[in-house]
């Protein structure tokens, strides 16, 4: 069972969208392949640390909800460095009480800091966390000024991209942000020097 043919799979099935009541329950466990740090950056067009400025639900042609975030951006490790961006991701809740949900796909609000693996967007800009929670690390600093990363995945089932075993994903133990930032660092010199290398072998 190949990895990118789970990817590519899962999130078109996601994507059937609908309008829900707010307090109807959320399907729970969508299926995605567990995936490690590089794995994460190899299918990310854009990665980045950024605090949340403004969250806004809006309702699209054909009644496809979604929600706007405005970003302050701290550091991008992957993609164009800006310092604001603004980037649609699939679901929200209009002022009307009309929502969208859809399972694994991260939900945040004004004010949160968090570490974001985002595909590539779409014609209307929307943009799909890769691997849906496994795409978000929120961050938090304790009273010492120590920075942690904690990723949700307990809306998951997580498949082992060998034996496609499942497991019900949870809420991970809080890991140091440096810890995060080398590992993301390591991944994309990875990924860069790779694509350097078939560019080469193409060039023969």
């Amino acid at each position: 069972m190949r990895l990118r043919a789970l990817l590519v799979g899962i999130p078109a099935a996601l994507l059937v969208l609908m309008c829900v009541p707010t307090d109807a329950p959320a399907v729970r466990a969508s299926s995605v392949v567990r995936m490690a740090t590089t794995d994460l950056v190899d299918g990310a067009e854009l990665v980045l640390d950024a605090r949340v400025t403004q969250a806004r639900a809006l309702e699209r042609p054909g009644g496809r909800i979604l929600t706007e975030l405005t970003l302050d951006v701290a550091h991008t490790y992957l993609g164009d460095p800006l310092a604001q961006r603004v980037v649609r991701l699939p679901g929200g809740v209009l002022p009307d009480g009309r929502g969208l949900v859809l399972a694994g796909v991260p939900v945040l609000a004004a004010g949160e800091r968090c570490v974001l693996f985002l595909s590539a967007a779409g014609a209307d800009g929307m943009r799909l966390p890769v691997g849906l929670a496994q795409g978000c690390a929120r961050l938090h600093t304790d009273a010492r000024g120590r920075t942690f990363a904690t990723r949700d995945t307990s809306s998951l089932a997580l498949l082992d991209p060998r034996s496609g075993a499942s497991s019900e994903g949870a809420r991970q133990a809080p890991l140091p942000y440096e810890r995060m930032v080398r590992e993301i660092e390591a991944a994309v010199r990875t990924r860069a020097e790779r694509r350097a290398e078939r560019s080469e072998v193409e060039r023969r």
